[in-house]
């Protein structure tokens, strides 16, 4: 049995990258020149400055990274994804560049990379990395059970790109931090990660109720969350790498018949596990300048949403399906501007299984332009790694589209493969 992403990652290693056990995935932040989530699970942060804007990203460890030395940070909300997640994986790369100074406080003081930070202080925090004033690397979970503080056992190196790692594995009663992909610290705890503060993920700062807020000293770039414990050769997969979710469909389209000049359509992906389980879906909304001459084909581009998690077993089989109907806004009226006068259409043509035409998806690694899942057809359509050799496309065409007649979804078809 392999979980959805793993079956994938099997499949075609060099398309879906994403080494997720369990698709557990619920913070993702690249810090590529912003707080975007590529999590899938819709956890954007906020960019805040502290002080007067300055530069925020610089060259980091994988392409941008976020720059916290000037008192700037990001501010995920607060989201039940984020929340009481029982077992727990804290990551990022980190260049730190001074040890936080002794606080005037107390013992308490460090230089926070990532916090969930809870009203009562350290016995309250959902989770948190941070380096001590002691130079030391330190991991916090508190729950329903109490809470832990372990701390490395060498000083946090300075001026040089570190992985860290904080994992706690409720199951085995494990917390345990990461160096650098190797096994540092470790604790047998009963503590479970339940707690739900209701307050916001926070990275490279926080605010300490006797000293007032502090900043990371340095620099800070691929920051995940995980509502499960990564082993550690999860961790050291995934620390040299960005992850990235299931790419998009790339579709070349056309018309099925040449009065439907300027019309406006929409285009639906969806991936099913043995064709009752909806794993995915996607929409392209009001595509235009779709035109009836095979070599002005129009490629489409359709963004999967979040991979629900699901297990596969060999002899599973895999779908995905394409649909199309009169182009519709979010609000369900019909698509202004040009085209947007047509209520009905004879349908929409897909090309594929062609040099020239190689509708595919799931592929999302430069610099090669052909990789993926391409569609193809023989005695039945199916899907696989193979890249088209021929060169006329093939095409399958939808049935009329209608807007008034409810404008249902109408499939173009459905293409399949077997897990092995």
């Amino acid at each position: 049995m392999r979980t959805l992403a793993a079956a994938l990652v099997f499949l075609v290693p060099q398309v879906w990258a994403q080494n997720t056990p369990s698709n557990g995935l619920v913070g993702y932040w690249k810090l590529n020149g912003d707080a975007a989530d590529s999590s899938g699970a819709q956890n954007p942060g906020n960019l805040i400055y502290r002080y007067a804007p300055y530069p925020a990203f610089q060259a980091g460890r994988l392409g941008l990274a976020f720059n916290s030395g000037g008192g700037a940070y990001v501010q995920v909300p607060d989201a039940p994804s984020l929340s009481a997640l029982t077992s727990v994986t804290v990551e990022a790369w980190v260049y730190l560049n001074n040890y936080p100074a002794t606080p005037p406080w107390g013992v308490s003081g460090g230089a926070p990379i990532v916090h969930k930070w809870g009203p009562a202080g350290a016995s309250d925090d959902e989770f948190r990395l941070i380096v001590w004033h002691t130079k030391k690397l330190c991991g916090t979970v508190s729950g329903s059970r109490g809470y832990f503080n372990l701390e490395s056992t060498i000083d946090f190196p300075l001026r040089t790109w570190t992985h860290v790692a904080l994992t706690l594995d409720t199951a085995r009663g494990v917390a345990t931090l990461f160096i650098d992909g190797q096994a540092n610290a470790s604790l047998a705890t009963n503590v479970i990660g339940d707690r739900d503060t209701y307050m916001p993920v926070e990275i490279g700062y926080v605010w300490h109720d006797s000293g007032g807020p502090i900043s990371f000293d340095g620099v800070i770039d691929e920051v995940r969350i995980w509502n499960q414990a990564l082993s550690q050769a999860d961790i050291q997969v995934n620390m040299n790498r960005e992850l990235p979710p299931l790419g998009p469909a790339k579709l070349w389209i056309g018309l099925k018949n040449s009065d439907d000049q300027g019309t406006q359509f929409d285009l639906r992906v969806e991936l099913y596990k043995n064709l009752t389980t909806l794993l995915s879906a996607g929409e392209a909304l009001c595509v235009t300048g779709v035109t009836r001459n095979p070599s002005l084909a129009k490629q489409v581009e359709v963004a999967f949403g979040q991979v629900a998690e699901d297990s596969l077993n060999s002899g599973d089989q895999l779908s995905l399906r394409i649909l199309t109907r009169v182009g519709t806004n979010v609000d369900g009226t019909k698509c202004s501007g040009p085209g947007g006068s047509h209520n009905s259409a004879v349908g929409l043509r897909l090309y594929y299984d062609a040099m020239s035409r190689p509708s595919r998806f799931g592929a999302e690694t430069p610099p090669d332009p052909l990789s993926g899942f391409f569609l193809h057809s023989s005695s039945t359509d199916f899907f696989d790694t193979a890249a088209p050799t021929a060169s006329t496309p093939k095409y399958k065409d939808s049935s009329a589209v209608s807007f008034v007649d409810g404008n249902p979804w109408k499939a173009i078809g459905t293409w399949s493969m077997t897990v092995p």
